[in-house]
């Protein structure tokens, strides 16, 4: 992939995203706990208490899921990149 493709790539990300929240609507208040939640042992309860606090630490998990996931991913294709 050359480096103009992946800025375009990047750029179209970006703007997904940017299009995704000026188009924000708040969702009603769920009340059902979700996968993580489950995996973490977190109650809608605890959740509503400190709402910030929570989707920042989810967001960190996944965050750091996604990257370990990533990296194994690069560490089996290193020899067919070139950068």
């Amino acid at each position: 992939m050359t480096q103009e493709q992946l800025d375009n790539l990047l750029e179209q990300i970006l703007n997904q995203y940017q299009q995704a929240f000026a188009e924000r609507i708040s969702p009603e208040e769920s009340t059902e706990e979700d996968d993580l939640m489950l995996a973490f042992g977190l109650t809608q309860d605890i959740k509503t208490t400190n709402k910030q606090y929570w989707g920042r630490q989810l967001g960190s998990y996944l965050k750091s899921l996604t990257q370990f996931d990533l990296q194994a991913w690069l560490r089996t294709r290193q020899n067919r990149f070139i950068f």
